[in-house]
């Protein structure tokens, strides 16, 4: 039997971290109420190779960035795009990706807006990334789980795609399956 705060942090899970759970995505990032949060109950609860990353205190919760270490430092220095955006925000180049957190969570802080080059940590289109910065979160051509600026179908798809995700998890937990025992992919979510 699950205890309360079991039944909370597993439900923030599926409904905010389905896409990393499930290995479509590298990173997503969950709000998560002070007097609940417990990285090793997180950890137990999400399964193996999962991280958490507070990146800021919010009135009374952490903003936390729930990720795939090894997969998200690929997808930063191996995508040129991502590392010439990261690098004039004042990342360094091509380094690990502690050095990238500990740099976006010292933006994060600074001030009250939140720093936009968060889309390539999450997995968003590099294309919608800068769009957004561009325009300052204007003249999109979509707005859902982020702005799109440019490839609407692919966005579409991949929101689709994101949304069918955090509806087979919230199923999954509902009937008590443990996440690690949940294999989806993407050809079985577009069953």
């Amino acid at each position: 039997m699950l205890t309360n705060k079991e039944k909370e942090l597993t439900s923030i899970l599926a409904s905010s971290c389905s896409t990393v759970l499930s290995n479509l995505r590298c990173a997503c990032l969950c709000s998560i109420d002070i007097n609940i949060f417990d990285l090793d109950l997180l950890k137990k609860i999400s399964g193996e190779n999962i991280d958490f990353f507070v990146l800021k205190k919010v009135k009374k919760a952490y903003l936390t960035l729930v990720y795939r270490k090894e997969e998200l430092e690929k997808y930063i220095n191996e995508n040129s795009e991502i590392n010439n955006l990261l690098a004039k925000c004042g990342y360094c180049s091509s380094c690990d990706i502690n050095c990238y957190l500990l740099t976006l969570k010292e933006r994060a802080n600074l001030n009250s807006e939140f720093p936009h080059e968060i889309g390539c940590f999450l997995n968003y289109p590099i294309c919608d990334v800068k769009g957004f910065i561009q325009n300052k979160g204007k003249n999109y051509r979509y707005s859902g789980l982020w702005k799109i600026y440019d490839n609407v179908e692919k966005g579409l798809y991949l929101q689709n795609l994101y949304n069918r995700c955090r509806e087979e998890y919230i199923i999954a937990m509902n009937r008590c399956i443990p996440f690690h025992n949940i294999k989806f992919t993407e050809e079985l979510l577009c069953q």
